[in-house]
């Protein structure tokens, strides 16, 4: 389970979620919004935004 992440940081997929993005996927994390939602770019080129679930508060 990640702590924290930052813009620019390399990422791993360690679940599959979608079928387009299997297990050991990597994506790179370029943009966190003021709500929390990571904006991320897939090595295939391809921009995805996720929201951060399990954020507290």
């Amino acid at each position: 389970m990640l702590d924290a992440i930052t813009v620019g940081e390399k990422i791993r997929m360690t679940k599959s979620i979608t079928s387009a993005y299997p297990i050991d996927s990597t994506a790179t994390i370029f943009y966190i919004d003021d709500f929390d939602v990571v904006s991320i770019e897939w090595a295939d080129g391809k921009l995805e935004r996720k929201y951060n679930k399990y954020k507290s508060g």
